[in-house]
C-alpha cells in the first residue's frame, strides 16, 4: 500500500468539507450524518473520523471553510476600511457578493438555518464570532481607526456600535435570503442604516 502523504490527508480533509458542506445545505445538519459524508466522497466512515472527531467539529470546520472560501471569492469587505464612507461601500459589496452568487447565497442560507442556540453548537458559534473577517469584527476595526483619526466622536462605544452595524446588516442579509421573489434596494438599505447611525458617530 503507498504510503499516505501529508498532501494525500489534506486533499482527503478538503473533499470532505466539501461533501458535509454540500449535505448540510441540501440536508441540513441535523439530517446528516458521518455516514453520508462517507458515502458522497467513496470513504469509510472512519476515515471520516480521523479528520473530524465529531459532529461539531466538522461544522466548525466547514464554517472556516466558507469564510476562507468567502475571501479568496472576495465575497467579503476585501481590504479593512478606515474611513466611514469606506465602511458604507463595503458593506454593499459585502451584501451584494453574498446576494449575487449562487454558491454563496446557498453557504449563507445554510449558516442562517442553524439553531446556534443549542448546547451542541455553542462553541462553534463562539468561534464563529471570532472570525477576524466577520462583519462585526470588520467593522469594529474599522470604527476604531476612525475614532484614532478624529472622524467619529471619543466617547463613542465602539463595540456597541460595531454590533448595531453588524447585526442590523445581519438582518437585512436574511430578509433578503428569505424573499428570494422580491430583493429590495440593497445599497438604499444600507444608505438608510449608515445614515441613521452616523448622525450619533461622526465628528460635526
Amino acid at each position: 500500500m503507498a504510503r499516505r502523504t501529508k498532501a494525500d490527508a489534506a486533499r482527503t480533509r478538503l473533499k470532505i468539507l466539501k461533501a458535509a458542506l454540500e449535505l448540510f445545505s441540501a440536508k441540513g445538519y441535523d439530517r446528516t450524518t458521518f455516514e453520508d459524508v462517507a458515502i458522497r466522497i467513496k470513504l469509510t466512515k472512519g476515515a471520516v473520523y480521523w479528520h473530524f472527531s465529531s459532529k461539531p467539529e466538522l461544522l466548525r470546520q466547514v464554517v472556516i471553510y466558507i469564510f476562507d472560501e468567502a475571501t479568496d471569492d472576495q465575497m467579503i469587505i476585501n481590504s479593512q476600511p478606515e474611513t466611514f464612507d469606506e465602511l458604507r461601500s463595503g458593506l454593499k459589496v459585502w451584501m451584494s457578493r453574498v446576494l449575487t452568487k449562487p454558491q454563496n447565497r446557498k453557504n449563507v442560507k445554510m449558516l442562517f438555518a442553524l439553531d446556534w442556540t443549542r448546547s451542541a453548537l455553542k462553541d462553534v458559534a463562539e468561534q464563529f464570532k471570532e472570525l477576524d473577517n466577520s462583519v462585526m469584527n470588520v467593522t469594529a476595526v474599522a470604527l476604531k481607526k476612525m475614532q484614532e483619526s478624529g472622524e467619529i466622536r471619543p466617547d463613542v462605544d465602539i463595540h456597541t456600535f460595531a454590533y448595531t452595524i453588524g447585526l442590523t446588516w445581519i438582518g437585512m442579509l436574511h430578509c433578503q435570503l428569505s424573499v428570494d421573489d422580491k430583493e429590495y434596494e440593497v445599497n438604499d438599505i444600507v444608505d438608510c442604516l449608515m445614515d441613521s447611525v452616523g448622525k450619533s458617530l461622526l465628528v460635526r
